[in-house]
């Protein structure tokens, strides 16, 4: 199904990265459980959703799971005013298109793509890859996504450069690389290239403050996935120019990190997902399971939410 997208502008403001619902010891994709996930998180206070990422185990579903995914998603955050951004990174750029086509026909509000990962390529190479990506968009805002950590490649501010010539649809990046300077660098570099709007995203919680204070629009995050709250929180408080509030916000942020592995335990975070009543089965071997027992103890670390 499709439906015209929500967003009038590329989203901002908190998108939890979310975990992607599947069945089975995680071998079955379980599309009917991303609906009442997608309302708690509503409920807590996000402004959209990222589909198909690292949390979402994006590489680790096959083309068909993705689409099915995403159509599900959509159909579910679109009464609810969420927007819907389509992660459409793929190994291949003929893959990548193929996702982004199909993010726009469903009417998903963005498109993100990562660097294609393993091999290593060159900033030609890469400023083609994107070029074919965001037009297979065709017209729906693309996002840069730049995970240097997980997939080797990484955005550098003169491909932005060299690739907003050749998309009209860039309209801004999402920044896991966790230093600061390197997004105000991207970030400025966004901006001159792109003087109609690029919109930043954080998505190294902890710099989300700092990043907020030098000027990203956004925060998107795996661990917001499972515990939205504080990020509702951060952005609340600072939107409101409430510094104390935001710090001790930040402060619940960097708890709930240590608590959760900084997101980077899958099983981990489905587990505590479980704990707090959104069933979204197990993470997809060889990424392993938790038990209820570790779901708790991680809840107990983090402390009232």
């Amino acid at each position: 199904m499709s439906r015209v997208p929500t967003a009038a502008r590329p989203p901002g403001g908190l998108v939890a990265a979310m975990v992607s619902p599947l069945a089975r010891d995680g071998r079955d994709l379980d599309a009917a459980a991303a609906g009442p996930y997608i309302r708690w998180l509503a409920e807590r206070g996000v402004d959209g959703v990222f589909v198909g990422g690292t949390t979402g185990e994006g590489p680790l579903l096959s083309p068909v799971e993705r689409h099915r995914l995403l159509e599900a998603v959509v159909a579910a955050a679109g009464p609810l005013g969420l927007a819907v951004v389509a992660h459409v990174g793929d190994i291949t750029t003929a893959g990548a298109c193929a996702l982004a086509a199909h993010a726009a026909r469903t009417g998903a509000d963005a498109v993100a793509a990562v660097t294609p990962w393993f091999f290593a390529l060159g900033e030609a190479e890469l400023t083609d890859h994107f070029a074919a990506v965001a037009a297979a968009a065709e017209g729906v805002p693309f996002f840069l996504y730049n995970i240097p950590g997980a997939a080797r490649n990484r955005i550098t501010p003169s491909l932005i450069a060299a690739l907003a010539p050749r998309a009209p649809n860039l309209a801004g990046l999402k920044d896991s690389g966790g230093d600061l300077a390197g997004l105000r660098a991207l970030a400025a570099a966004g901006h001159a290239a792109c003087p109609l709007g690029f919109t930043v995203f954080c998505g190294g919680d902890a710099i989300a403050l700092g990043a907020l204070a030098a000027g990203a629009d956004g925060v998107v995050s795996g661990n917001a996935s499972t515990v939205p709250e504080p990020f509702a929180a951060l952005l609340s408080a600072f939107r409101a120019g409430d510094a104390l509030a935001a710090r001790r916000a930040q402060d619940r942020i960097d708890i709930l990190r240590h608590a959760l592995h900084d997101g980077l335990d899958l099983g981990l975070c489905k587990a505590v997902l479980a704990a707090r009543g959104v069933a979204v089965g197990s993470p997809r071997p060889p990424l392993p399971s938790r038990s209820p027992a570790e779901a708790a103890a991680a809840l107990l670390a983090m402390g009232p939410l």
